[in-house]
């Protein structure tokens, strides 16, 4: 799921959203001109699984963030 726009944030994405997704990705894109690349990314079969991870990774850290303020 690709999420953005004015009414979210990546914060918001990884506190309220990205973790109740479990059997895919949510993505956080800052405009629809990047939507290509994470798309491209995301469908890339060779190194989608690291980028998820990496994604995951970021997220389970601004969750941590969030906590710890």
């Amino acid at each position: 799921m690709l999420i953005g726009g004015a009414t979210t944030s990546k914060m918001h994405t990884a506190v309220r959203i990205e973790q109740h997704y479990k059997n895919n990705a949510s993505v956080y894109v800052t405009d629809a001109s990047r939507a290509v690349v994470v798309v491209k990314d995301l469908m890339d079969k060779a190194n989608s699984d690291e980028y998820k991870a990496d994604i995951r990774a970021e997220y389970a850290a601004l969750r941590s963030e969030y906590a710890d303020s």
